[in-house]
């Protein structure tokens, strides 16, 4: 997950005004019916270079097998909020509004994009948080300062910035800061990585290590008389590129690589990543059937 940026100077109604001078002023308030989000879908989807807000895997196809793969999403759900609690027992859980955020329902910094698995399979209407519920009409700003919530919206710019609050072991994500330096931003961490499951769905794990395998060939590459200059405008492409993704995870190896003390570290993640994306490939492969040998015919 990394920062969302907007362009210099814009606000993200700025941003949906461009779009739809109308949307704002037809959907002010949702009357409960249709998904007029779906109107500015290509706002969110442009902003984050069609990559999904959690866990920044890019959403290949609108349509596959006749289903949708992307949403726009709700931050705050608009309908009941569903109590959910972390594996890790020690940890108190609040909920959101009990019967959901309807008064955002339209409120386009209420929105992310993101892809069909984070948003129905996980988020859903689940609303963690570890202040104490918000009310009704709140404003978002008022509502995270009441609420604390352990969820993170990459779009709202007041709120942490996601990779000041996760590092990476290779493809793995934990907590950057420990519960000691900041008890909620560890926990906030930890259950971001929990609730999406990052640190073990193996389509992020696999996209994770493919990114730190193609940023660790490139930088053995970087001095080659050959191919270094090509290597190296590379890897500058690396730090400052958005369009990609996992770039938090890869933003995190970069850092190893530029500290000659920590390039061993860099070393033994590229090799796990690459192990990793062989036994992945092993898994799956289709092996063929065996041919049945045809019997001889007597002469």
């Amino acid at each position: 997950m990394i920062r969302i940026l907007l362009p210099d100077g814009k606000s993200i109604e700025d941003m949906v005004d461009e779009f739809d001078p109308d949307w704002r002023t037809k959907y002010a308030v949702w009357n409960g019916k249709g998904s007029p989000w779906s109107k500015i879908k290509d706002v969110f989807t442009s902003l984050q270079f069609g990559k999904c807000a959690y866990c920044e895997r890019r959403v290949q196809a609108e349509i596959k097998r006749g289903k949708v793969q992307s949403d726009v999403e709700h931050f705050r759900p608009k309908n009941a909020v569903k109590p959910w609690s972390s594996s890790d027992t020690t940890l108190v859980v609040g909920q959101g509004v009990a019967a959901g955020y309807d008064w955002l329902a339209t409120n386009v910094a209420n929105y992310t994009f993101s892809c069909k698995e984070c948003n129905s399979t996980y988020k859903g209407n689940y609303f963690p948080i570890a202040g104490k519920a918000g009310r009704s009409r709140q404003s978002v700003r008022v509502l995270n300062t009441r609420e604390k919530p352990f969820l993170l919206n990459p779009l709202d710019a007041l709120d942490d910035d996601p990779e000041d609050l996760i590092d990476w072991v290779s493809f793995i994500p934990i907590p950057k800061i420990s519960e000691i330096q900041d008890q909620y931003r560890y926990w906030r961490a930890k259950v971001i990585i929990e609730f999406f499951e990052l640190d073990e769905r193996h389509d992020v794990r696999h996209g994770c290590a493919e990114q730190i395998i193609a940023v660790w060939n490139a930088f053995l590459l970087k001095d080659h008389p050959l191919v270094g200059q090509t290597n190296r405008e590379e890897l500058e492409r690396y730090k400052t590129e958005n369009t990609r993704v996992h770039m938090a995870c890869i933003r995190a190896f970069l850092r190893l690589l530029e500290d000659e003390t920590t390039q061993v570290t860099a070393k033994m993640y590229a090799e796990a990543a690459a192990n990793y994306v062989a036994e992945i490939k092993d898994r799956y492969v289709i092996k063929p059937k065996p041919r049945k040998s045809k019997p001889k015919r007597n002469k």
